[in-house]
């Protein structure tokens, strides 16, 4: 599981003990490495070289899908994570999708349309109905 929290909020922390738990239930016998937000690039470069190809990486649940959510670097990760497993299956837990109607907004928009578009494998679970609109939107071949 990767880009799990490590800062003081205690619903993001909720999640991901629930995720954990959840994953340890419905896929016994396999194991579960969590890799914190904080962790540099070159920690998940190392984990996508001693994992099989058949593993499945999941994605934290939460709400920093977009630029509106006030975590600047969270949308960029997720695309890079994307990217770097693309011949993974990749399942992001559930989460809000918001993205400003700003330059900044729309080109990260454009750029994880790209990144998403591009994953043959990528599963994205939404939270409620308006990210469920704007993923239809925004990545119409999903």
């Amino acid at each position: 599981m990767v880009n799990t929290p490590e800062m003081g909020n205690l619903g993001d922390h909720a999640l991901s003990l629930a995720s954990r738990l959840w994953l340890k239930e419905h896929f016994k016998g396999m194991p579960v490495v969590e890799i914190q937000k904080t962790a540099g690039f070159p920690l998940l470069v190392l984990l996508r070289i001693l994992t099989r190809k058949g593993s499945l990486v999941f994605l934290s649940a939460g709400g920093d899908m977009g630029d509106m959510i006030g975590w600047p670097d969270a949308e960029r990760r997720r695309r890079k994570i994307i990217t770097l497993f693309r011949s993974y299956s990749v399942i992001s837990l559930p989460q809000s999708i918001a993205y400003s109607d700003t330059p900044r907004g729309r080109e990260e928009q454009r750029l994880s349309s790209l990144a998403y578009s591009r994953h043959k494998r990528l599963t994205v679970l939404l939270r409620d109905e308006k990210s469920v609109k704007t993923a239809k939107e925004l990545f119409p071949s999903a």
